[in-house]
């Protein structure tokens, strides 16, 4: 029952993209020719980049890097790539190249990238001319170097500490060594007085390390500028960028076709009506009977296409209706009262319940009509009789009259019980022990009674009169009736007991009314 479910579902999902698919295709081609035409005649970019990398003063001398030092380089980077993008800088570059954008505008025109695990920052900037692009990276390095903190010191001053640690790190290294000779001399067996003397000797050069060690370490302070800035690779001419016409093309195609196919199911989720079987056979949990096409004319009697175009498709599909209720009860218990009723008015029960009965009177059946609409009768149209007498006239006879009510049709074997003179309390007639015994009568002297009932929703009368006949035909719309609607209306006839043999489905398009319903055969019981 599941993996029947999940087909109807998957067959449901199927036939709308289907019915739907001129226009999913339509807005995808839309899409990609748009996207396509939008690339090609979009001005041309150009990209200009430049490398730069910050604190490269420490980098001079690894050997004093430490954790906190690394840090700090990648705290300064993140900090200078937002200064890159801040306002003081590009009003300045804005100013300083003429170029009468504003700031805005400018920041979309610059990509700042810290490169992840580095001391580099990778400045893109994108414009319509590629000499411009290289100004502004230009500029714009210009301007943050300009505000960036730098040495108190000047260049000389800076040559002198550096040559004089120069000098130190080479006194460090060669009184480290001695120490190192004395540490090696004291390990081994030597005299007491040997020994106090380079004891003596090794605390005095360590005194003289620690100093120097500390003098250095000043002088480095001195000229180390954890922030410096400096410029790796100089900003480029700036390149074409490609206009990816493809890539663009297709991801616009996609992107059109899933939008359009997603707005396609959105439209059938919230529109609600019953178009086809698979609808009713997954969401009303009913067999479908037939599927009739919408019937063509003004005529009423036309319309009876069992008679008026016996050869026709329509005409097979009550001819199909009438099999599905022979085969839907055993031999023993055959179905031989079934009423035909709807959700609401205008959903065309009367025009099947019309030919349901001529295709069983064409199969040699006894078959009796009876216009139970006792709100809106409309039987007596089709047939041309007059409505004069009918069943509300059998609720005035005594019962050895004879039955005045029933009217040839011109159909051998058929007769009409028209509905007779509006009662003004149809729904206590229906349900009356005389209504039973009137419909009783007719099983004598027939093989079929089809009664036409009154609409279901917001009615009594076919829920009463649908506890007094063998069976239930519920006819749905195509296109008009709701499933909440025909939910409600279903669960008004279940209520009281009904038994609600299938549904027909009406007025369908051509190209839906299919033979299909040959394997939808109710089940013997």
């Amino acid at each position: 029952m599941l993996e029947s479910r999940q087909q109807n579902e998957l067959l449901l999902y199927f036939r709308t993209i289907r019915k739907w698919l001129w226009l999913i295709v339509l807005i995808a081609v839309a899409s990609g020719v748009v996207a396509l035409l939008v690339t090609l005649t979009r001005p041309a970019s150009y990209e200009s980049t430049s490398k730069i990398i910050i604190g490269s003063a420490v980098l001079g001398n690894p050997q004093s890097v430490s954790q906190s030092d690394v840090a700090v380089w990648e705290q300064l980077t993140r900090t200078y790539a937002e200064l890159f993008q801040t306002r003081p800088v590009l009003e300045n570059t804005s100013l300083a190249l003429n170029l009468n954008l504003d700031i805005e505008d400018l920041e979309e025109k610059i990509d700042v990238r810290p490169i992840t695990g580095t001391q580099l920052i990778e400045v893109v900037v994108t414009d319509g001319n590629p000499e411009r692009a290289q100004a502004i990276n230009t500029q714009l390095f210009a301007e943050v170097l300009r505000l960036a903190p730098g040495s108190s010191l000047d260049e000389e001053q800076i040559a002198f500490i550096e040559g004089e640690l120069a000098a130190l790190a080479e006194d460090i290294n060669t009184l480290r060594q001695e120490i190192d000779d004395i540490d090696a001399e004291l390990r081994a067996d030597i005299p007491s007085e040997r020994r106090s003397e380079l004891e003596a000797s090794r605390f005095q050069k360590q005194s003289t390390l620690n100093t120097w060690q500390t003098s250095y370490t000043t002088f480095l302070e001195q000229i180390s500028d954890p922030g410096a800035i400096e410029i790796v690779e100089a900003a480029s001419v700036g390149k074409q960028v490609s206009r990816n016409v493809s890539l663009y093309t297709i991801l616009a195609v996609l992107v059109g076709a899933m939008l359009s196919t997603g707005a396609v199911f959105l439209v059938e989720y919230i529109d609600d009506t019953i178009r086809n079987p698979d609808q009713i056979n997954m969401q009303i949990r009913l067999n479908t009977l037939a599927t009739i096409a919408r019937i063509k004319g003004e005529d009423r009697r036309e319309k009876l296409v069992s008679l008026s175009q016996p050869r026709s498709p329509i005409a097979e599909a009550f001819r199909i209706l009438r099999s599905n209720i022979l085969f839907a009860a055993p031999d023993e218990a055959p179905l031989r009262t079934v009423m035909l009723t709807s959700s609401g008015p205008s959903e065309g029960k009367s025009l099947t319940a019309a030919n349901l009965a001529v295709v069983l009177a064409q199969a040699g059946y006894r078959v009796i009509l009876v216009d139970a609409d006792l709100r809106r009768p409309d039987l007596h149209h089709y047939f041309g009789v007059d409505n004069r007498a009918g069943l509300t006239s059998e609720f005035i006879k005594t019962r050895d009259s004879n039955n005045l009510g029933l009217q040839n049709t011109g159909v051998p074997g058929l007769v009409l019980m028209p509905s007779g003179p509006l009662p003004y309390n149809p729904v206590e007639l229906i349900g009356s022990a005389r209504m039973r015994e009137v419909i009783e009568n007719l099983k004598e002297i027939a093989d079929f009674v089809i009664l036409d009932s009154p609409p279901v929703y917001a009615l009594a009368d076919a829920p009463v009169l649908s506890t007094q006949v063998d069976a239930v035909i519920f006819v749905i719309e195509a296109g008009k009736t709701g499933f909440r609607h025909a939910r409600r209306s279903l669960d008004q006839l279940q209520s009281v007991g009904a038994n609600v043999l299938g549904v027909v489905l009406n007025r369908v398009k051509d190209q839906v009314a299919t033979y299909a319903e040959y394997s939808t055969y109710p089940k013997r019981t």
